[in-house]
């Protein structure tokens, strides 16, 4: 540097005031270069009325970035947000929208580019420089605002409440009809959401405000509840609706015996990787199937005809729920799918989207906790607690003599050997651990390496003989091996017994 200084013959004060850092670590800045930069960062501030501090310390490193502004703007010109400066200009057309705001408003739409932290500071300094002005009428004003930038006023919310009480009167009436309303303390924030949407609140409004109104909501709900007379509602269920409902209830207090006795056998299962296929066969394959027939039970019981579903915006069929048993894996999805996204307040799911969720982040256990043993919605409520040893001899019994039949009249021939094998391999589990277990062929493999190190070598044997056969597709000429088979599985379902 002092070579440079002596080569320019420039004064040694005058050289140094344009070099920044120490002499000996010192980086040249040409002042042309500064005014070029300083006047890119006042194009970008001017013509957006809002700048990154990155980019002002990524456009010229050598100063504060606030303190540029400062050396080139009034005070009153500008504010300091947490990641940006933005212009006074800015924070008069948010005081325009705040003042004009009605009911609700988004003000991301102030500055769509700004972060949440720096549009919800716009908010904040707009609010008080507006409750400042004594002149101002926004000072009688009482808004919330949310994390997101959305700001609605108190007033508002009170109007969804007040206009909700039609709904929330008619459910009422609806849970003490079906006897539900003395276990029913409180409102779900789904139901708060379905009851702003019936009075026409937007989805995604409703959700914003649900929280803020659960306390309206609920005293309002408490009232209503405490008024000793409820209109009757003469409504008769016709004999489809009946029917099918039924059906549909028969079909989730099956699979809620199988999904937790499955539960149960899976917990007793030594192989730590066998258990874990196990429990994921009892989530995506009986956990849907359970799902499937709650949404479908769901809507029939909160239909009094066919008339009523087919009038519906749930865009469910009554085909879809006479063909329910024989419906493939992709229309039950379109099926549970379009009951969750539907915004008809007539019918609560509020029990569909939290299995849903459990399923979806794999929580078996509350899933089971929740809606097997625990019967969430009062659904089982008449069936006997699956908690009783009473329970589960019951579904043993029936389990075993099932398979039993099944085993007694399964032909013998090789296009029969998967099943016959699977069959088997369920009576020796449930006689060897005492716990009934139902489950799709596809499990044999599992609970086939479950059972072998519990059984004589002959039979380990056997069954491995079979599994191979089976597997490489060689299942002719084994008609011995099958008949021995048969009678071990006979065997050891006399003796379970």
């Amino acid at each position: 540097m002092y070579k440079l200084q002596k080569a320019l013959n420039i004064q040694e004060d005058v050289f140094y005031r344009t070099i920044r850092g120490k002499r000996t670590r010192a980086v040249y800045e040409p002042l042309c270069y500064k005014q070029r930069q300083i006047t890119l960062i006042k194009s970008i501030f001017d013509s957006n009325e809002m700048i990154n501090l990155k980019t002002i310390e990524n456009l010229y490193p050598f100063m504060n970035p606030i303190d540029i502004i400062k050396e080139e703007y009034l005070d009153q010109s500008f504010y300091c947000l947490p990641t940006h400066i933005v212009k006074s200009s800015l924070i008069s057309k948010a005081k325009s929208i705040l003042i004009g705001i009605q009911e609700h408003h988004n003000m991301n739409d102030v500055a769509p580019s700004l972060p949440p932290e720096d549009i919800n500071k716009v908010i904040e300094i707009s609010i008080a420089e507006l409750k400042a002005d004594k002149s101002s009428l926004f000072q009688h004003q009482k808004y919330i605002v949310m994390e997101d930038g959305f700001i609605v006023k108190t007033d508002y919310i009170q109007l969804m409440v007040d206009h909700s009480k039609d709904f929330l009167s008619n459910l009422v009436i609806r849970l003490k009809q079906k006897h539900k309303a003395i276990n029913k303390t409180s409102l779900t924030e789904r139901e708060v959401i379905t009851a702003f949407e019936s009075v026409g609140c937007s989805p995604s409004i409703a959700k914003t405000i649900a929280p803020f109104a659960m306390k309206s909501m609920n005293k309002e709900y408490e009232d209503i509840m405490k008024t000793p007379y409820v209109p009757e509602l003469h409504i008769t269920v016709d004999k489809w609706i009946s029917q099918y409902k039924l059906k549909e209830y028969q079909s989730l207090v099956d699979l809620r015996h199988s999904i937790y006795f499955n539960y149960m056998s899976a917990c007793s299962f030594k192989d730590k990787t066998a258990k874990k296929k196990l429990e994921k066969y009892i989530l995506k394959d009986q956990g849907n199937d359970f799902l499937f027939h709650l949404v479908i039970y769901s809507v029939l019981n909160q239909s009094y005809s066919q008339s009523d579903i087919e009038q519906s915006t749930l865009d469910i069929l009554p085909a879809d729920i006479e063909n329910s048993v024989t419906m493939d894996a992709k229309d039950r999805k379109r099926v549970i799918d379009t009951f969750v996204q539907s915004n008809d307040h007539r019918y609560d799911k509020s029990d569909i989207i939290q299995f849903s969720q459990l399923l979806q982040e794999k929580k078996l256990k509350e899933l089971i906790d929740e809606f097997i043993v625990q019967t969430k919605g009062q659904l089982f409520t008449k069936e006997t607690s699956l908690l009783l040893d009473s329970s589960k001899s019951k579904f043993s019994r029936l389990i075993r003599e099932q398979l039993l039949n099944q085993l007694k009249e399964l032909s013998l021939e090789a296009m029969y050997a998967p099943q016959l094998l699977h069959i088997v391999c369920l009576i020796l589990f449930q006689s060897l651990y005492k716990m009934p277990l139902y489950v799709s062929g596809k499990c044999v493999p599992i609970v086939l390496m479950e059972i072998k190190p519990l059984l004589e070598k002959k039979d380990q044997e056997l069954l491995e003989f079979i599994h191979d056969s089976i597997i490489h597709q060689d299942t002719t000429e084994h008609n011995t091996e099958y008949e021995r088979l048969r009678t071990l599985g006979i065997q050891y379902a006399e003796d379970w017994a």
